[in-house]
C-alpha cells in the first residue's frame, strides 16, 4: 500500500509540475520563494541582517543592515549565486546587488 502511496504523490507532484509550467507560473512562485530561498542557502546569521530580497528578472537585489556583512558578501558573491542556483528551478540568477 505504501508503494502504492508513494507512487500518488508522485504523480500529484508531477502534475503540478506541469501545471504551472504550463500557466507559465513557476517564474512567479520563484520571485515570491527568493526570500525563503535566500534564508535557506545564507543561514539565520545573514537573515538577521536582511531587510529585503527582491528578484528582478536574472538579479536579486538584497538590502542589508549591516554594511560588514555586505562587504563580506559581496566578496563571495559567485558562490552565492551558484548556491542560489542550485536551488532554482526556473530561473538563472545573473548576479546579486547588495545594497
Amino acid at each position: 500500500m505504501s508503494k502504492k502511496r508513494e507512487n500518488e504523490i508522485n504523480t500529484i507532484e508531477n502534475i503540478l509540475k506541469i501545471f504551472l509550467k504550463e500557466n507559465k507560473l513557476s517564474k512567479g512562485l520563484q520571485k515570491i520563494n527568493i526570500r525563503e530561498i535566500w534564508s535557506e542557502v545564507m543561514g539565520k546569521g545573514v537573515e538577521a541582517y536582511t531587510t529585503n530580497v527582491e528578484l528582478r528578472g536574472n538579479i536579486v537585489v538584497i538590502s542589508l543592515s549591516s554594511s560588514v556583512l555586505r562587504e563580506e558578501l559581496n566578496a563571495g558573491k559567485n558562490q552565492i549565486i551558484i548556491s542560489l542556483n542550485k536551488e532554482l528551478e526556473d530561473i538563472t540568477i545573473k548576479n546579486i546587488l547588495f545594497i
